[in-house]
């Protein structure tokens, strides 16, 4: 395994310290520690003491004018990890942007005519939990709002599911044949 080069202590030259000034803002203490040789302590002891910073170099620091207006549309209504994978961004970033612009999830998403017209198509004749999860609402929300359309709730069936139905006909014809012997 091979050793780590061991760093010592050495004065500042005159081209190092600008060397600093260059590449800190953009490349941060780690890549410009690399390039000059030095520990990322030294890099960050030298921004401070050149009040150097970063600020407006960093890729999360600086959102865009069509990230925002993007972030201002979509954040009340989609769920919040899937809108930072839409922008590129980490969850914490959305969401302390979010923060920072006032924008709040909506608590009540309302129904569209879209979603009333599938719901009268597919509730009298589909399992509740299916148009639940067809409309993405919950259960009692799909409920609650069939009352108040005046719609019909599902008629259970009386006829036996499939699979249920291959099994009582098979239990019938062992039944006979145990009665036969």
């Amino acid at each position: 395994m091979a050793r780590k080069k061991k760093i010592t202590r050495r004065p500042w030259k005159a081209n190092e310290a600008e060397l600093v000034k260059k590449l800190f803002p953009i490349e941060g203490p780690w890549n410009t520690a690399k390039k000059l040789g030095r520990s990322v302590a030294a890099i960050k002891q030298r921004a401070y003491a050149l009040a150097l910073k970063r600020k407006g170099h960093c890729r999360y620091c600086q959102w865009e004018a069509d990230e925002i207006r993007l972030l201002k549309k979509k954040y009340p209504r989609v769920d919040s990890e899937g809108l930072a994978k839409q922008i590129g961004r980490p969850l914490s970033a959305v969401r302390q942007k979010a923060y920072e612009l006032g924008l709040t999830k909506l608590r009540y998403r309302f129904w569209t005519a879209k979603e009333i017209k599938t719901l009268r198509k597919l509730y009298p004749n589909t399992k509740t939990s299916v148009v639940a999860k067809k409309l993405q609402r919950s259960l009692m929300s799909v409920i609650n709002k069939a009352k108040n359309e005046d719609l019909t709730p599902p008629t259970k069936s009386k006829a036996l599911p499939k699979k249920k139905a291959k099994k009582a006909k098979k239990a019938k014809k062992a039944k006979k044949a145990r009665k036969a012997r």
